[in-house]
C-alpha cells in the first residue's frame, strides 16, 4: 500500500510539474521575444536566446505608447467599477434579503439570471443607452455599464441571509433606519 501511494504521488507530482512548465513556457518566450530584435523573433528556426539583449526595446516603447496613461486609466475604471459594484450589489442584497415586499424573489430571480446571459445578448442596447446618455468615448460610459453584478448580489445575498432577523428588529426598536440598520 505505501509503494502505491508513493507511486501515485510521484505520477501526479510528473504531470503537474509538465503542465506548469506548458503554462511557464509561452511566457518565457515573450520575456525572450521582447529583447530580441524583429528579425530575431520571426526566424526561422527559431532560436531561443538572442544574439544581443535589446534593452532598447523597452525605452523605444515606452516613448511610442503612452503606456504610463493607459495604466492609469485602467487602475481608475477598475476601482471605480469595483466599488460601485460593491454598492450596487450590497444594496440590492440587503434588499433581496431583509426587507419584505411584493415580487421580491421574483426580481431576484430576474437578477441573478442576469450573470447567465453573455454580454454580446445586450451590448448593443447598452451602447445605445450609453449613446443617448451622451457617455460614448467617455470612463463615467466604461464605469455605468458595468455598475450592477447579479453574481455580487447572489453572493451578498446569500451572506446577508445568515444575519439573525432579530438584530435587525433590535436595531428598528433602537431608532436606526433602514439605512442605519444597513451601514
Amino acid at each position: 500500500m505505501e509503494t502505491r501511494t508513493i507511486h501515485s504521488k510521484v505520477l501526479i507530482y510528473t504531470l503537474l510539474t509538465v503542465l506548469a512548465v506548458l503554462v511557464v513556457v509561452p511566457f518565457f518566450w515573450m520575456l525572450l521575444a521582447s529583447v530580441k530584435t524583429s528579425n530575431e523573433v520571426f526566424s526561422i528556426p527559431m532560436k531561443l536566446f538572442p544574439k544581443e539583449f535589446q534593452w532598447v526595446n523597452y525605452q523605444t516603447i515606452w516613448d511610442k505608447i503612452p503606456l504610463l496613461t493607459f495604466f492609469k486609466n485602467t487602475f481608475k475604471i477598475a476601482v471605480l467599477t469595483t466599488l460601485l459594484q460593491v454598492l450596487t450589489s450590497c444594496f440590492a442584497a440587503y434588499g433581496f434579503s431583509k426587507v419584505e415586499f411584493r415580487g421580491r424573489d421574483f426580481l431576484f430571480l430576474v437578477s441573478v439570471t442576469t450573470f447567465a446571459v453573455p454580454w454580446q445578448a445586450y451590448m448593443v442596447t447598452q451602447f445605445a443607452l450609453i449613446s443617448r446618455m451622451g457617455l460614448t468615448d467617455s470612463h463615467l460610459g466604461l464605469i455605468l455599464m458595468q455598475a450592477f453584478s447579479g453574481f455580487g448580489v447572489f453572493l451578498i445575498r446569500q451572506f446577508m441571509i445568515g444575519v439573525p432577523n432579530e438584530l435587525l428588529e433590535a436595531a428598528r426598536i433602537d431608532g436606526l433606519s433602514e439605512y442605519g440598520i444597513f451601514a
